[in-house]
């Protein structure tokens, strides 16, 4: 009896002791303890002592081992880090996007995004063997790379094989992106080309002397994540970049200014056979106009040696248009670096406004070819500048230079304007006698609009020789103007508006057609007839002490007289 009371008694004594002994184990392992609680119970009623003690340490071993697993556990979701991109396998953590937004050349010269410092004005020169598009690489693979989604790369693709930007210092895998990377193409004229590039990729890019390319790279904003781990994701911002790029310079058509086209009326085809005029000049072409050897412009008119070194035009009026003809660039491209207006170098009130326009085939009644000209792709440049209306008239003369690029290093074409007219329409001079007293009406009225303007003397609108006006080209006796540009002598202009513009009218039937060889000169502007008043006077013969005006379909000096109607008109001239 006294036996089995102290087994007993040892039985429960031992009992309290593993329990109390479990204790800091019942909170983290509720159920672990319950368990091994009514084990033991269950053992004591029927085993021995001995027994008991080794499956007690079996089944704490096995509980401490599972605390521990989860203490692990519970550090790792303390000090985990987030899975990251890198393009380096591992070395560098990026912390944004922008390592995607590099370009990459066919040599393997890599551009960055964050060291590219091109611009419109200063654009990367590609090497001499960057001919193509398909050589200009982004991380977004072309089409004949299997992207059929160009121009677009889920960032979803660049995580996996063969990219595999992604790391995880947890080494959790099963990642995930979202997100995008596209690339957009522009030409230098801003227009969007990407569609293009995306059905030729390997097309030669523009050997155009104006060529010039923005290739923007924009990544949206996503994420990264794996499916297990803390922290999962990591999250980026939206960024783009834009490269300006060019061809190498020994890949590009050098540019050019073939012809600068006025009225080709007059000029020797234009009379056809029936004349003898002679009248084009040692720079002028049948049907282009005045040949271009030089983009600058000397600014010294000294001497008819001049010709061949400055560029047409040196005169000017409101509404007045000429035509530039390239080789190696369009009209829209040299549009697109300058634009719509272009303001003198030095400041005034005369600008040029420029559009893309067809070349005309210009009209006239002579025996030439009717209409006369190509319609052929051209500049259109016409001259903004003082009317008769205008409150500010006053002009110096400026200069004009029109470039190839937006940057303004490949000048194109310069010319000078020397000298400009105002015309009055709408208002005749009709002389009596020997028409001086109209001359001196137009006089008076140039010297009211101040700022030095003046009747112009015979000098100021042709260079050729008629009615006892002897002050043109020496031995020029016809009645045409020679097609040239005008020039000094001794300070003394030889020329002026009429043999540089051609025939000068606003309208094919303006004043004085009746005794005109009618053309359709230039819409728009002011001069509306064919007949003008001068300064001069004749000096010779039956013409002596008459009135000399000028015609302004060819340039031909006239007395008054001549013709048996008045409809003259007055033209000033500064300076």
């Amino acid at each position: 009896m006294s036996l089995f009371f102290g087994l007993k008694t040892r039985r429960n004594l031992l009992m309290v002791s593993i329990t109390n002994s479990l204790m800091p184990f019942h909170l983290g392992l509720n159920s672990n303890f319950n368990l091994l609680i009514k084990s033991s119970r269950f053992l004591l009623s029927h085993f021995s002592i001995t027994l008991l003690f080794i499956v007690i340490s079996l089944l704490l071993t096995a509980n401490i081992n599972i605390a521990n697993a989860l203490s692990a556990t519970t550090s790792n979701v303390i000090n985990g880090s987030a899975p990251y991109l890198t393009f380096d396998g591992g070395l560098t953590k990026a912390e944004n996007t922008e390592a995607l937004l590099a370009i990459t050349l066919a040599d393997e010269m890599e551009i960055k995004a964050n060291e590219d410092v091109s611009s419109f004005i200063k654009p990367i020169e590609l090497p001499q063997s960057i001919k193509k598009f398909s050589d200009i690489k982004t991380v977004v693979p072309l089409p004949t790379s299997g992207n059929s989604y160009y121009p677009s790369f889920d960032l979803n693709n660049l995580i996996g094989t063969p990219y595999n930007y992604w790391g995880d210092d947890d080494g959790d895998g099963d990642i995930s992106a979202t997100g995008s990377i596209t690339v957009k193409w522009q030409d230098n004229m801003g227009n969007d080309i990407t569609a293009n590039v995306k059905a030729n990729p390997t097309e030669l890019l523009s050997t155009s002397c104006a060529a010039n390319y923005q290739l923007t790279i924009k990544a949206t904003s996503g994420e990264l994540s794996t499916r297990y781990g803390s922290p999962e994701k990591s999250t980026f911002n939206a960024i783009e970049h834009t490269y300006y790029i060019k061809p190498h310079k020994n890949n590009i058509t050098p540019c050019s200014v073939l012809y600068a086209q006025p009225n080709l009326a007059h000029d020797d085809t234009a009379y056809g056979d029936y004349y003898n005029e002679n009248s084009n000049g040692e720079t002028w072409v049948a049907w282009k106009g005045y040949k271009v050897s030089s983009a600058s412009n000397s600014g010294n008119y000294e001497n008819d040696s001049s010709i061949k070194e400055n560029n047409f035009p040196s005169t000017g009026s409101h509404g007045l248009y000429f035509y530039l003809l390239f080789e190696g660039i369009t009209p829209a491209e040299v549009l697109a670096a300058n634009g719509n207006l272009v303001s003198a170098e030095e400041g005034g009130n005369v600008s040029l406004i420029l559009s893309t326009e067809n070349t005309p085939r210009w009209r006239h009644e002579y025996y030439g070819p009717k209409p006369y000209g190509y319609s052929e792709p051209g500049l259109k440049i016409t001259l903004k500048g003082p009317r008769y209306n205008s409150n500010d008239k006053s002009f110096n003369p400026v200069t004009f230079k029109l470039y190839a690029d937006s940057s303004k290093n490949k000048l194109l074409y310069e010319f000078r304007l020397m000298r400009w007219y105002i015309a009055q329409p709408n208002v005749v001079y009709n002389g009596t006698g020997n028409g001086t007293d109209a001359q001196t009406a137009v006089r008076n009225y140039c010297h009211s609009l101040g700022s030095g303007y003046r009747i112009p003397d015979m000098n100021d609108y042709t260079n050729t020789n008629r009615r006892g006006w002897s002050g043109g080209i020496p031995g020029r006796n016809k009645w045409a103007a020679l097609r040239q540009l005008s020039y000094q002598t001794g300070g003394r202009w030889i020329g002026g508006i009429l043999n540089e513009w051609g025939c000068i009218v606003n309208d094919w039937n303006a004043a004085g057609s009746g005794g005109a060889s009618k053309c359709n000169g230039y819409t728009g502007t002011d001069w509306d007839s064919y007949m003008y008043w001068s300064a001069d006077v004749s000096l010779s013969g039956d013409y002596k002490g008459k009135g000399m005006w000028v015609i302004s379909n060819v340039g031909a000096p006239r007395v008054f007289g001549d013709f048996s109607y008045s409809t003259y008109r007055a033209v000033c001239v500064t300076p």
